[in-house]
C-alpha cells in the first residue's frame, strides 16, 4: 500500500505540472491503470449521478483546466483534470440533430452486426486442419 501511495504522489506531481489537455492525456496513457488510458484518460461528459461522491466533491471545487488532488476511492488512488463544467439543461433539436442521427446510425449498425455475428456463429461449422 505504501508503494502505491508513493507512486500516486509521484503521478500527482507530474499531473500538476501538465499545462494542457494533451500533456495530461499523454501522462494518463502512460501511467493509468483504468480502461480509459487508451483514450488519453478522457471520460467525455459524465453525469454526476454516475460518479463516486469523492469525485463529485472534488470536481465542484475545481475550475476548468485544473487537476484535482489525490483522491482515494475504494482501493484506488485517482486524480483527474476537469475539462469543462456543463450545466444541466435543454438543447434545441436543431443543435444536436446531426450528432443524434449519426449516433443512432452507429447504434443500429452495431446491433445488426452483432445479430449477424450470432447467426453466423450459430450456423457455422469450423474445421481445424
Amino acid at each position: 500500500m505504501k508503494e502505491a501511495q508513493a507512486r500516486a504522489q509521484e503521478v500527482l506531481r507530474q499531473a500538476k505540472a501538465t499545462k494542457s489537455y494533451q500533456e495530461f492525456g499523454l501522462l494518463a496513457e502512460k501511467v493509468s491503470d483504468d480502461d480509459y488510458r487508451v483514450n488519453m484518460g478522457d471520460h467525455k461528459l459524465v453525469e454526476l449521478a454516475k460518479l463516486p461522491p469523492e469525485i463529485v466533491k472534488a470536481a465542484h471545487a475545481l475550475k476548468p483546466g485544473e487537476v484535482s488532488d489525490m483522491i482515494v476511492a475504494g482501493n484506488n488512488y485517482t486524480l483527474f483534470r476537469l475539462n469543462v463544467h456543463v450545466a444541466a439543461g435543454k438543447t434545441r433539436l436543431e443543435a444536436i440533430k446531426q450528432q443524434l442521427r449519426s449516433d443512432l446510425q452507429k447504434q443500429k449498425y452495431e446491433q445488426l452486426r452483432a445479430e449477424l455475428n450470432k447467426r453466423l456463429q450459430k450456423n457455422a461449422k469450423v474445421e481445424v486442419l
